[in-house]
């Protein structure tokens, strides 16, 4: 791969969190970044931040959710960089509460913006990455695509989609060995997108511990940048959790239990839509769910239960 300084790249998402810390990196190393996201004041002072880094960042209000306009962001971007190398599909909005209490626009939305969005965006660049002969998609998903996750059953859906969509486009472009297409597998990451969310619980919505500041996130897409690979993940606690969480039976029982004593808090809180439908004004990087301190002892008690767990479940399925 060329250097990010000579990259052209596309973020979807780009107004905060994942989306802004990554666009600030390749900013930092010299690329060219076009910010995509509903905002249009959030964008420009994410882009004027990426410019006083050093980069060029070109601000695109466009909404995911509308195949037309990620096709009008391809042909603007090659129309002013003559290519796209890089295209970051990131834009995801969340959601939590019991299936049946959710409303059914509500999971339309959540579809529409964390899946469907991701193949729009797909469509949009591979149209470009075939015509020039090379270009790398990067998908951001998330453990719970694999592991499963109570009380958030359309995010969870959405994020398992996206793991067949990346597998099923890799056997559609072996005939150009130049694109390249590559899932991003994050846990729990210090974003808004949290603040963000839709809940129908009735309680507080937090992250799963531990949660791993946006900054750890963005280098790590640019290392897959770098060094394409189908899959990739950010910290030592995520695959095993994957392989804990798929394991018949007692994976879900672990998963569940984490998500009753972790993710909704005592607090009450009222029922909303969150940024389903409206843009926050929010534009900032971290959510400020680390409390500026890195969970060190409590990622080593996590990993150690986990790998407990781990061989127990093989023990039980061999019984």
């Amino acid at each position: 791969m060329a250097k990010i300084r000579d990259m052209a790249v596309v973020v979807t998402g780009a107004s905060s969190g994942i989306g802004r810390a990554v666009a600030l990196h390749v900013a930092a190393k010299g690329g060219t970044v076009w910010l995509v996201a509903r905002n249009r004041k959030s964008l420009q002072v994410v882009a004027n931040e990426c410019r006083s880094k050093g980069g060029m960042a070109v601000e695109l209000p466009a909404d995911v959710t509308h195949a037309e306009q990620m096709h009008d962001v391809a042909r603007r971007m090659v129309e002013y960089c003559g290519r796209i190398d890089v295209w970051i599909n990131n834009a995801a909005v969340f959601i939590m509460g019991r299936l049946e209490e959710i409303p059914s626009q509500a999971v339309r939305r959540v579809l529409d913006v964390d899946l469907l969005g991701y193949f729009h965006g797909a469509q949009a660049a591979i149209s470009v990455f075939r015509e020039q002969g090379h270009g790398l998609l990067i998908n951001i998903g998330s453990v719970a695509g694999l592991s499963g996750q109570p009380f958030a059953a359309p995010y969870v859906a959405a994020k398992a989609g996206i793991e067949g969509l990346s597998k099923s486009l890799r056997m559609e472009l072996r005939d150009v060995p130049g694109i390249r297409v590559c899932t991003m597998r994050f846990p729990s990451i210090d974003t808004p997108l949290f603040g963000h969310a839709a809940n129908y619980t009735g309680l507080e919505v937090r992250p799963l511990k531990p949660v791993l500041a946006a900054e750890a996130a963005a280098r790590a897409v640019l290392r897959l940048i770098r060094h394409p690979r189908n899959s990739a993940y950010l910290g030592c606690r995520a695959p095993l959790l994957t392989r804990i969480a798929m394991m018949p039976g007692i994976g879900e029982k672990i998963m569940a239990t984490k998500v009753d004593r972790e993710q909704l808090g005592p607090e009450q809180a009222a029922t909303h839509d969150g940024n389903l439908y409206h843009p926050p004004d929010d534009n900032s990087v971290s959510g400020g769910w680390r409390g500026g301190k890195a969970p060190a002892r409590g990622i080593a008690l996590a990993s150690a239960a986990l790998v407990l767990g781990f061989f127990a479940a093989r023990r039980m399925a061999r019984a």
